[in-house]
């Protein structure tokens, strides 16, 4: 199963954004959307809804992926 981070990696490609580019759209930092794809960071729903929109998806496609964010170990951060 897909986390919300390679989701979000994985339609930003398809929609031909780069993360500075979608970042900026968003309302975000590049370096926020970074952590966010990487998993070292959820995201508020508000910002969920605003990256959907942009990708041009449903939130839902990525808000299942919510309930399995997990923080990268410990040796990963």
């Amino acid at each position: 199963m897909y986390r919300m981070g390679e989701l979000i990696e994985l339609y930003r490609h398809k929609a031909g954004f780069t993360q500075a580019e979608l970042a900026r759209r968003a309302g975000c930092s590049q370096a926020q959307l970074q952590r966010i794809e990487c998993g070292e960071r959820g995201c508020s729903l508000e910002l969920l809804s605003a990256i959907a929109h942009i990708l041009g998806i449903g939130p839902q496609t990525l808000g299942g992926a919510i309930l399995v964010y997990e923080p990268p170990p410990e040796s990963q951060r």
